[in-house]
């Protein structure tokens, strides 16, 4: 019994030590690989938030410059009206950027522009529209929310002010600029598994989006609204951040953002955090059926190792049965005295009928050991044990 329970004892060490190693990934290791992969994509989705920011501030800042160099040519400085036409004009020709070109004078009015009919557009004074007011008032390049046109498709403004040689502020220039080829950088950009990117304006409408077809919508582009999502709030607020775990319509994700320099507008690069942590998911999988495995093993080798170890147990017990009942019957059935004794002339066993041939009872004669038996015969039957 005593090897029986060493055994169990030793394969319920071994069944101790897994079911530990089990919780210790279970509550240690998986949170941790967990952790790591959440601060790899944060890392990852900053690194692609701010690479798109960069390029799209480029490009809406090269033609900001275009127009604040425009705007420093004499035929502005001095308002000349027709030479701003025919240079208007060739911009357009040469540009994919632009799609119009307008001046305002000091009260708001269109005085000239790159369309061929412009009284369409001189029917008020627009000066108490901010993409006047900024550059006029300010001084300040103003970019204009972006608007979609069917045969142009999303537009932009940027306004920049005019000033004469003596500084003196005399007008605005004003561009209409396309954002088919951004948003189509941006819709295309190569991210990874599970990823979106989508950019805002500084109102919380999408403007492009990698995971959308936003002309498919209802309501067409800049018809989807976002101002609801907690990134795309903090961008509208002017927020710098990095961005962090949040929920949207029921699932969560983990998102990183971007704030363009150029006009305040927002890349959002994000990921579902089953995505995010799917790698980990199917390892954690695997753990837990590599333990569950092993944990299943040690149980049938402990069951099996058991099962043997009892049988072989049984047999002893049953053979030392035999043999003691094999021992009790040639005592019982042998008419003379018989003695056991050990190396030393002790005896350990005198059969039940030393009373007969001694006259003492066997206890009386373990106790005593010696006393009746001649020392010849001991000295003669030790000599026979040691041959």
């Amino acid at each position: 019994m005593d090897k029986l329970s060493w055994q169990v004892r030793l394969m319920g060490l071994i069944a101790l030590v897994l079911g530990a190693l089990l919780v210790f990934q279970v509550f240690y290791v998986l949170p941790t690989i967990r952790t790591q992969q959440v601060e790899m994509a944060q890392a990852q989705q900053q690194e692609v938030a701010r690479n798109i920011a960069r390029e799209l501030d480029f490009d809406l800042k090269r033609s900001e410059e275009t127009l604040t160099k425009m705007a420093q040519l004499a035929a502005f400085r001095n308002m000349d009206l027709v030479n701003q036409k025919q240079i208007m004009a060739t911009i357009i020709e040469t540009s994919r950027r632009f799609s119009s070109l307008f001046v305002m004078d000091t009260e708001g009015w269109f005085v000239s522009g790159s369309v061929e009919d412009l009284s369409r557009y001189q029917t008020r004074s627009y000066a108490d529209e901010l993409f006047f007011s900024v550059p006029f008032e300010h001084g300040e390049v103003h970019f204009a929310l972006p608007r979609f046109f069917s045969e142009l498709g999303v537009i932009t403004s940027v306004s920049v002010p005019i000033e004469s040689d003596t500084g003196e502020r005399v007008g605005v220039l004003r561009g209409g600029m396309k954002l088919n080829d951004l948003i189509e950088s941006v819709a295309n950009y190569p991210l990874e598994e599970g990823q979106i990117v989508f950019l805002v304006d500084n109102q919380g409408m999408v403007v492009a989006h990698s995971g959308i077809n936003l002309s498919a919508l209802e309501g067409g582009p800049l018809s989807l609204d976002s101002s609801d999502r907690l990134l795309v709030q903090a961008i509208v607020a002017g927020e710098i951040g990095v961005g962090g775990e949040h929920e949207h319509e029921g699932v969560p994700f983990f998102g990183s953002y971007a704030i363009l320099e150029s006009n305040g507008w927002g890349v959002v690069v994000e990921a579902p955090i089953s995505a995010i942590l799917a790698e980990s998911n199917v390892l954690a999988g695997r753990l837990l059926s590599v333990n569950i495995a092993l944990f299943a093993i040690a149980l049938g080798v402990t069951l099996v190792f058991t099962r043997q170890i009892t049988i072989q147990q049984r047999q002893a017990e049953e053979a030392l049965r035999e043999s003691e009942e094999r021992f009790r019957t040639i005592v019982e059935t042998t008419p003379g005295l018989l003695m056991i004794t050990d190396p030393r002339g002790n005896f350990t066993y005198i059969s039940p009928n030393c009373e007969e041939f001694t006259g003492y009872a066997q206890e009386e004669l373990l106790t005593a050991q010696k006393w009746w038996v001649h020392e010849d015969d001991v000295s003669r039957t030790m000599e026979l044990f040691q041959q």
